[in-house]
């Protein structure tokens, strides 16, 4: 995944894009909000002269995109959008940071988009990066109610480079104790990933349907009821037997998590679970960095509030 900035030849694939993201919205729209949502390639290259827009491209295909305008000392973000078939795997959040520095560049003090109050997970989104609803008062585009969010970005500071020292060290922390032989790190990095996997590749597994592991929280019941990715088991791993274990699949793997990295409760119940027979891969990160992958979560704490504490 890469992301750059749209030239004019790029006009009709972003326009595809914006349709393949609204598409399932269109309904809940006015026709003339749709169609001001969904721009045609002519407006698009209008936009491309106006201000900037970025694209992020996967295997050569355009997936996402988003475009901004200058307005006096905030950016305004609009045209914000990707294919369905690519979210959850950083696109969105690739494309805002290139907003985001934009912005920094120009000496922007703040960023300021409109959204529609259903786009649920756009908007959760945009709270995980930072974006905050306004006080202003209701809007809508041709009868389609908008909101809008902003994000006050901290004035740019000057790093101060100092050249590094030429005088060659005695000795290097990385090398004092030497790497093995080629062989043998292969057989390490190889046993690594027989045991663990990541929230990145979990999640496009289960995105695309793959049904050949169960994912298992190992935390508390509170803390699952609170906070868990979706689909997920809860099993507490202090309660693993033969007995509560009866009901997972011998035939599937097990792939549990826990809080994060601080958190090694995965790695005694993949411990656990191993004892008792089943296959197991432990989810490294936790739930925290699925969360910072900017994944979907499900539970009763609100998608904006902390995880922790």
């Amino acid at each position: 995944m890469k992301v750059r900035r749209a030239e004019p030849r790029d006009a009709a694939a972003i326009a595809s894009v914006l349709r393949s993201a609204f598409a399932e919205y269109e309904l809940l729209y006015t026709p003339a909000a749709f169609t001001a949502t969904t721009p045609s390639r002519v407006e698009i290259e209008q936009r491309i002269r106006e201000g900037p827009v970025w694209i992020a491209v996967c295997d050569d295909v355009v997936v996402g995109t988003v475009s901004a305008m200058r307005r006096a000392e905030q950016l305004f973000i609009r045209g914000m959008a990707v294919v369905p078939s690519m979210r959850g795997l950083g696109a969105a959040g690739l494309l805002l940071e290139h907003v985001e520095c934009y912005g920094r560049a120009c000496g922007c003090s703040h960023l300021e988009l409109s959204t529609t109050p259903f786009l649920d997970s756009a908007i959760a989104l945009y709270q995980r990066c930072g974006f905050r609803r306004s006080g202003g008062g209701s809007q809508d585009l041709f009868g389609t109610p908008l909101f809008t969010m902003t994000k006050t970005l901290a004035p740019h500071q000057t790093l101060e480079v100092r050249p590094m020292r030429a005088a060659k060290a005695p000795f290097s922390l990385v090398t004092e104790s030497p790497a093995v032989d080629p062989e043998t790190a292969k057989r390490h990095f190889v046993s690594k990933l027989s045991v663990e996997t990541d929230p990145a590749d979990v999640h496009f597994d289960l995105e695309r349907g793959v049904d050949e592991f169960v994912v298992v929280d190992v935390r508390s019941a509170e803390a699952y009821a609170r906070r868990h990715i979706p689909g997920a088991i809860n099993l507490p791993q202090r309660s693993i037997s033969a007995d509560t274990a009866a009901a997972l699949p011998k035939d599937k793997l097990v792939v549990t998590y826990c809080w994060g990295p601080g958190c090694n409760a995965s790695t005694k119940a993949a411990a656990r679970l191993s004892a008792l027979g089943f296959q197991v891969k432990e989810l490294i990160g936790g739930i925290e960095y699925w969360q910072k992958e900017g994944y979907a979560v499900e539970g009763t704490l609100p998608a904006d509030a902390p995880l922790y504490g």
